[in-house]
């Protein structure tokens, strides 16, 4: 039975207070039963057409903080007799007016669907909405970014909203308890995810752009930005310990299709794929490349897809890496789709770029695999040094339908694969881009020093950086650290003239709020020499910060930077 929401106001304030004790979801999201609560639907509008019986209404919903709620929806079924599956569709942030079209577009494939309005209400929009009182999400309304009570958030809401409306599909008599579905899009697909978690009993649920936070395998971006510029301590930590969805999805048991972009710049592609890898149950994977947000309207694909794991068509396609190896210059990838039936293309989706700097957005790009037997085989040109390749199999079958498998990256190094401990270059290098062959890029340049492309200026490659002496230095935040462990850095440089000195400094900030540095002065002539100084990491250490600059007026080349902590 369902927990009345009346406690739950009271058990989240203690929780506000108490960061330490991870929060009851279940009691969180909870929401009368329909015995407690008996669903009242305030019928707007009734519609038959081409078969279809279209509802507009409201509908009671779960008391929001001590105060009723009603949820505007619209429903449809086919107009026949029979016990149809049944589908919640949540949209995205941004509604201005609820459209009956996804519902109608369900039950004229034989489907029944509710649809609600869970965005918050507004003025502004002229149309009929739900009612409820919120303050906002993640962050309060208005300016500041000013912290929230988390029972206050209309996330919460509309996840509440949601249940509502598989009770309410529970109890029509046209639909088949045993099948229900969940489609939720972008911030809808945001409700899905938790909903999933909470609700055992769903069949399928397609989730179109969304993921976890990703702050647990250190990445975070997209759609929590606003967290990020709370001030006030431990609020980040405690708000996702409510909302992250990666609290529950260890409870998965409904099939999930995971459809994303890798262009998508709400849910970034690394999350994506993490959130992917740990769903427990059943599921699929659809990455489109090169696209940002384009199939938010689209309902055609998860529609295909409840329609498989209903058994009305036949099964999702799969596909597979099953290898990769490298033969001479090439990458050769072995493909190995599920059921060889019914393929009509199989192709590698790839990108390279450099190690460290990888950047997942734009410019994927597509090489198609032939069969051979049981597998089919597609070739890449084997990345240069310190540069990788990501790619994953994409596959298209004689239906329309596609599917993705998870990537692989050659070599193995993205840190969206939450790898622990310190990656590096195959050198044993922590600086990603030490020889400015990709800008000044992971390095903070002050008093603008030059960067020279040419090559007539660089130790190796074809770029060095010229601090000018008095004017500018580079510096860099975030230094690699293990505190107690001995780190080693190299500087290769040369002068203008053949007395000059580059001071090379690491200021190391102690939890303690002191601060200890590691610092050398190196003399420098007119031909590159070889700058290079080992130390302890203090104890306590928290950050370390690089500063690299000529102690005079001379012009100093730098080139060939390599930093190593043994």
């Amino acid at each position: 039975m369902k927990i009345s929401s009346i406690c739950v106001g009271i058990v989240s304030l203690v929780m506000y207070s108490s960061a330490e004790a991870a929060p009851d979801l279940e009691q969180f999201f909870a929401i009368p039963s329909v015995r407690e609560l008996p669903l009242k639907a305030e019928i707007l509008s009734e519609t038959v057409r081409d078969g279809v019986k279209t509802t507009e209404l409201y509908l009671n919903g779960a008391p929001f903080n001590g105060k009723p709620t009603k949820i505007y929806a619209w429903y449809s079924a086919p107009s026949g007799s029979g016990k149809f599956p049944g589908v919640v569709q949540l949209h995205g942030s941004g509604l201005n007016k609820l459209s009956p079209e996804p519902s109608v577009f369900y039950a004229k494939h034989g489907f029944a669907c509710i649809s609600i309005d869970w965005a918050p209400p507004s003025e502004k929009r002229k149309n009929r909405q739900s009612v409820f009182e919120t303050e906002g999400r993640m962050t309060k309304f208005g300016p500041g970014f000013q912290p929230l009570q988390v029972e206050k958030d209309y996330l919460r809401n509309g996840v509440m909203f949601s249940r509502r409306a598989l009770d309410f599909l529970r109890s029509r008599p046209e639909i088949d308890p045993a099948k229900l579905m969940v489609s939720g899009v972008s911030a809808g697909a945001w409700h899905a995810l938790l909903l999933t978690g909470l609700e055992p009993e769903l069949k399928a649920v397609a989730v179109k752009y969304g993921a976890i936070s990703g702050i647990d395998f250190s990445y975070f971006t997209g759609v929590f930005g606003p967290l990020k510029m709370v001030r006030q301590k431990g609020y980040q930590e405690m708000w996702l310990s409510y909302f992250d969805a990666a609290n529950l999805i260890p409870k998965y048991k409904a099939s999930v299709l995971l459809l994303s972009g890798t262009d998508d710049i709400f849910y970034a592609m690394p999350v994506v794929l993490e959130t992917f890898r740990r769903i427990p149950s059943p599921k699929k994977l659809l990455l489109r490349p090169n696209d940002n947000h384009q199939l938010v309207g689209n309902e055609s694909i998860p529609l295909s897809y409840f329609q498989s794991v209903l058994k009305q068509t036949s099964e999702w396609p799969e596909v597979s890496i099953k290898d990769c190896r490298e033969e001479g210059d090439k990458l050769l990838f072995s493909i190995l789709p599920a059921s060889r039936e019914a393929v009509k293309r199989i192709s590698i989706v790839y990108k390279t770029g450099p190690r460290g700097l990888f950047e997942w957005r734009k410019n994927w790009k597509r090489v198609d695999a032939v069969p051979e037997g049981k597998e089919w085989v597609a070739k890449l040109k084997k990345p240069m040094r310190d540069t990788q390749t990501v790619a994953y199999a994409y596959l298209e079958d004689t239906a329309g339908r596609f599917t993705s498998s998870d990537t692989v990256e050659i070599p193995s190094f993205p840190k969206w694969r939450g790898k622990p401990g310190l990656q590096t270059l195959d050198d044993g290098n922590l600086f990603f881009n030490p020889s400015f062959e990709f800008g000044t890029r992971l390095f903070n340049p002050q008093g603008k020093p030059r960067l020279d492309t040419s090559g007539k200026e660089a130790h190796s490659g074809k770029s060095a950086l010229c601090l000018t002496g008095g004017k500018s230095r580079l510096t860099t935040w975030a230094l690699p650290r293990i505190p107690g462990r001995t780190f080693t850095l190299k500087v290769w440089a040369r002068s203008a003239v053949p007395d000059a000195e580059l001071s090379v400094s690491i200021r190391w900030n102690l939890s303690n709020g002191k601060n200890k540095f590691s610092t050398k002065i190196f003399p420098v002539s007119t031909q590159y020499s070889h700058c290079s100084f080992s130390g302890p990491i203090p104890e306590e250490t928290r950050n370390g910060y690089l500063t690299i600059r000529p102690m005079g007026t001379a012009d100093i080349w730098i080139d060939d930077l390599y930093y190593n902590i043994q």
